[in-house]
């Protein structure tokens, strides 16, 4: 009896297995074009990879032109650098998980990752809680609306809108520098339960490696 059960129970996990990759296979159709996209030779790639490697200078135009509206610039120009940003994540996040080896991505890693590590600490704390943070984002502006409403009656806009835009640039400034410094993260590691860092991780060494 106990013989019979597993074997139905085997099969049933089969069928239960070629039903899910059969999901996969006709729902990811999408997903191996784009592999290519990132992995290729052509011109396509080459763009690709030029936009995710621009999230940085994004930022910081970004900045500039959303405090410039203060002195009168049209905010339509921040608000076409923000849409440029958020598109540059996109394709970024993209590529970090789908290129499977980018030159670009292994010179940003820096010589001095454990100082640095320790110097920006609060911005790799703040990569691990950007979505508790989005949440405080949203939520944020019914609780200061009786702070800020003087801003908003001098023509500074939505606060809301303004606290979204600082949560994009700082996530998407999070998001790089994290990529950069993630073997040094401390909060990674104590995800993975190592607990906290005694001492500095030691640094990257490329072994048997050619210039």
């Amino acid at each position: 009896m106990t013989r019979h059960n597993f074997g139905h129970g085997h099969r049933l996990r089969a069928i239960l297995g070629r039903l899910a990759d059969s999901w996969v296979r006709v729902n990811m159709w999408w997903f191996e074009p784009l592999v290519r996209a990132f992995n290729g030779e052509g011109r396509l790639t080459r763009m690709l990879n030029w936009v995710a490697h621009q999230v940085l200078p994004l930022c910081a135009i970004t900045a500039t032109l959303y405090a410039a509206t203060w002195v009168g610039v049209p905010e339509i120009f921040a608000d076409l650098a923000l849409l440029d940003l958020c598109l540059a994540l996109v394709v970024y996040s993209m590529h970090i998980e789908l290129t499977r080896l980018c030159i670009d991505c292994m010179r940003a890693v820096p010589a001095d990752g454990s100082v640095r590590a320790r110097r920006l600490r609060l911005v790799l704390r703040g990569e691990h809680l950007k979505v508790s943070l989005l949440l405080g984002v949203l939520l944020g502006p019914g609780i200061v609306e009786y702070i800020v409403a003087p801003i908003r009656q001098h023509g500074g806009g939505d606060p809301g809108l303004w606290l979204l835009m600082v949560w994009i640039l700082a996530s998407a400034y999070s998001t790089v520098v994290h990529r950069r410094l993630r073997l040094w993260c401390p909060y990674c590691r104590r995800r993975g339960g190592g607990g906290g860092i005694p001492e500095p991780s030691p640094e990257p060494t490329l072994v048997g490696t050619r210039s």
